[in-house]
């Protein structure tokens, strides 16, 4: 079940592409499961299971469409926002393939989108509990990460609160440059319908 946080951004992406007379979509791949298979999901790291939690939660029918993924975990201790390693890692490879797909957040109440491929991580945090081919797998796609940016991005050692999922941080202050107002990036799509026959190429 999602957190309040993360469903009120969802609510508000359907709230504000529904002024704009543009239909959002669930990605129905993980959604559609049942709990009971949820719970195995959440419980396998294989790269497999990992591709399957991380695909992104709506696709947004403009033309061409684009997919959201709603992002509202803002670390207490630092301010900044906090996606898992792999979720950020698929998205970022589906963007760097020419699939448009954005990460939201809400900053100061403001709604706001940024494609993985603009937004470089200060951090990447992978727990000690992970060892042999978990770790070497998280490894991996921290140095992809690294690869695409052509930058060195500090991977941390250790232990965290909550699902212990590996994660990268961004600054919010850092995100401004390269995110969009997600009201202002909708406009441009007024009025406009979606090429639903083309949809196949997106799911």
């Amino acid at each position: 079940m999602d957190n309040p946080e993360h469903a009120y951004l969802e609510n508000l992406l359907h709230k504000i592409c529904s002024k704009h007379s543009i239909l959002v979509v669930d990605v129905p791949t993980y959604k559609l499961l049942p709990q009971s298979q949820k719970d195995v999901y959440a419980k396998n790291f294989s790269h497999e299971s990992l591709y399957i939690r991380g695909l992104p939660d709506k696709l947004v029918l403009t033309d061409p469409p684009f997919f959201v993924d709603a992002k509202s975990t803002v670390r207490k201790d630092t301010g900044n926002i906090s996606i898992e390693l792999s979720a950020y890692y698929f998205d970022l490879e589906r963007s760097i393939s020419g699939i448009r797909v954005f990460f939201l957040y809400s900053v100061n109440g403001e709604p706001r989108i940024f494609s993985p491929a603009s937004a470089a991580p200060a951090a990447i945090i992978i727990q000690p509990v992970w060892t042999g081919m978990e770790y070497q797998r998280f490894i991996y796609y921290a140095e992809k990460i690294q690869e695409h940016f052509s930058k060195t991005i500090p991977i941390y050692r250790q232990d965290t609160e909550g699902s212990r999922d590996p994660f990268i941080l961004l600054p919010i202050n850092d995100l401004w440059g390269c995110s969009a107002n997600l009201e202002n990036f909708l406009t441009q799509y007024a009025g406009r319908k979606g090429n639903y026959r083309e949809l196949w190429r997106w799911i």
